[in-house]
């Protein structure tokens, strides 16, 4: 109604106040309330201006993300069509790249969004799309992991691993580095890569970052409760060496002390170690002692007495000294 006047020609968004005196905006066609109306229209609406999504003739709270109008599907933020949106939207049909508040179906590859890289797909996010991509992000071009078309979140700066191609690689800061040397933990287990790839073929002793400690590998894997002597190459050397918490103590410079620095068993008997070898040029008698904790305040004291022969232990006698 317009000055006193229906206002028959008239289709669209007005005002109105209802036989109880309520007033309210209502989508009118032909002048009257059209309560069969579901879908945007332009208009004002609490003080403001835009799009407005209506049911049944009135303003509806759109609690779907998005809606389609006019073959276009726009993001709705309450009442309206929030056009300063960018970002990821969904419906029953995925999650979409929305562009000030437009769906982008003209989007392909890589978009940022809250600060998160997304891969889309004619506007659609890949949900499907995990593991190892090559390609170009941020300016860098390599090799990416992907959660869920999402690019892996791993800004914590320490590596992890990524299965791909039948191989295992080393991830940092999201992004596979070929040129990294060392270990990675994986599930509760440490593994050797060399050159950003797990080893799976490597036994043996590799350098640690700790100097003269020298950890050992079983097929690519690290297992700090391994212990005994094992015939390996270290530092150019073939020999018996002891392996101990998965590592191996020697020093180039190392000077006889005058007896083993400790005894190391493997299927063949108990040997004499020195500097982390097992000695064969070893013979003679060697007394140590140790003290063992019983209870808070109790320990005792354990002597031993090896019998040495050409690095072999051939006998051993242990007495308990004191409690």
């Amino acid at each position: 109604v317009k000055d006193g006047q229906v206002q028959f020609g008239y289709t669209g968004v007005a005002r109105g106040t209802d036989q109880y005196g309520n007033t309210s905006t209502y989508y009118v066609t032909n002048g009257r309330v059209d309560k069969r109306f579901r879908g945007l229209a332009y208009g004002s609406y609490n003080g403001e201006e835009g799009w407005i999504n209506f049911y049944d003739g009135k303003p509806k709270y759109s609690y779907e993300s998005l809606m389609e109008y006019n073959g276009a599907w726009w993001k709705m933020s309450g009442y309206m069509i929030d056009f300063d949106y960018t970002g990821a939207a969904s419906n029953e049909s995925g999650t979409w790249y929305v562009r000030n508040g437009q769906v982008d179906f003209s989007s392909n590859g890589w978009v940022k969004i809250n600060n998160h890289y997304v891969y889309v797909r004619n506007g659609m996010l890949q949900s499907d799309l995990n593991g190892l991509v090559q390609a170009t992000i941020d300016g860098k071009d390599g090799w990416w992991e992907v959660d869920h078309g999402t690019l892996f979140d791993n800004t914590n700066y320490y590596y992890t691993l990524c299965y791909y191609g039948g191989s295992w690689w080393a991830v940092y800061n999201s992004q596979v580095d070929f040129s990294y040397t060392g270990f990675v933990e994986h599930d509760g287990t440490r593994w050797y890569v060399e050159n950003g790839r797990v080893n799976f073929d490597k036994t043996g002793f590799v350098n640690t970052e700790e100097a003269d400690t020298y950890a050992y590998v079983q097929n690519g894997q690290y297992n700090k409760t391994f212990y005994g002597a094992i015939y390996a190459e270290l530092n150019g050397k073939n020999s018996w060496w002891q392996v101990k918490d998965g590592n191996c103590v020697h020093s180039a410079n190392a000077a006889w002390n005058g007896k083993p620095d400790s005894f190391a068993a493997n299927e063949n008997g108990l040997w004499a170690i020195v500097n982390g070898e097992v000695a064969f040029d070893v013979t003679g008698e060697y007394s140590y002692g140790t003290y063992y904790s019983v209870s808070r305040e109790d320990s005792i004291y354990v002597s031993y007495i090896y019998q040495v022969e050409n690095g072999l232990v051939t006998s051993m006698q242990a007495t308990v000294l004191d409690r």
